[in-house]
């Protein structure tokens, strides 16, 4: 499976998804055309950070979405962002594969990351 189209794709898909649910001020995507990229989120004295596929901007808050292509697991990333999100009245959305999705809810539960799970069909 090519990581980058598939990504893409699930990216395009959210953003049409949330533009007919919603009326978000501004969106911001990772790498896709006709988007502005999302800066880098630093928390704290961190020498590292992530940047989100996505960010979604309301009137009082910030949603972060994450596609996620596999099941590997990023708790310090997802944990970043959920504190992200919610400094900004918003939520983390993780957007993973079907068959990934067990997998990667146990490790959210495990670890006490409170996001969002959807799942697109691989």
């Amino acid at each position: 499976m090519d990581e980058q189209i598939d990504k893409y794709a699930v990216l395009r898909a959210m953003i049409s998804v949330i533009k007919d649910d919603a009326e978000p001020d501004k969106i911001l995507a990772r790498d896709l055309e006709g988007y502005e990229s999302p800066q880098k989120i630093v928390l704290g004295d961190k020498y590292t950070g992530f940047v989100p596929d996505m960010i979604v901007y309301y009137d009082e808050a910030v949603d972060i979405y994450e596609v996620e292509t596999s099941s590997e697991i990023h708790i310090e990333k997802w944990q970043d962002m959920q504190s992200y999100a919610r400094k900004h009245n918003g939520n983390l959305y993780l957007v993973v594969p079907d068959v990934a999705v067990d997998v990667i809810r146990k490790a959210l539960e495990n670890n006490d990351v409170n996001a969002g799970l959807l799942y697109f069909n691989t």
